[in-house]
């Protein structure tokens, strides 16, 4: 049996608050928050400008940023392309599955 943390669930399947999540670069592991800059796939450095962490289960979760420099534009991206993740630091609630 293997153990897995996960978020509180709501009755329909989604998370209960999106308290708890944070966002955080998947390299460094550092916390990363509005107003912080990162770096899109394609190289181009960006504002992170608003969260939005996941909302259900199968939910990665996305991020808003504003170009930077010459080029401002803002674009809504889901978190991996920014090269981060989020992760449920707060209140977890464990269940056991198998190992399959």
């Amino acid at each position: 049996m293997k153990t897995m943390i996960l978020a509180p669930l709501a009755d329909d399947g989604r998370y209960a608050s999106s308290d708890g999540w944070t966002l955080v670069d998947t390299e460094t592991q550092k916390k990363l928050k509005v107003g912080d800059y990162a770096h899109t796939s394609d190289g181009e450095r960006v504002e992170i400008t608003w969260l939005s962490p996941p909302h259900k289960c199968s939910s990665q979760g996305k991020v808003c940023v504003r170009g930077t420099g010459d080029n401002v534009w803002s674009m809504e991206y889901y978190a991996s392309v920014i090269g981060a993740e989020y992760l449920y630091m707060g209140g977890p609630r464990h269940a056991d599955s198998s190992a399959d």
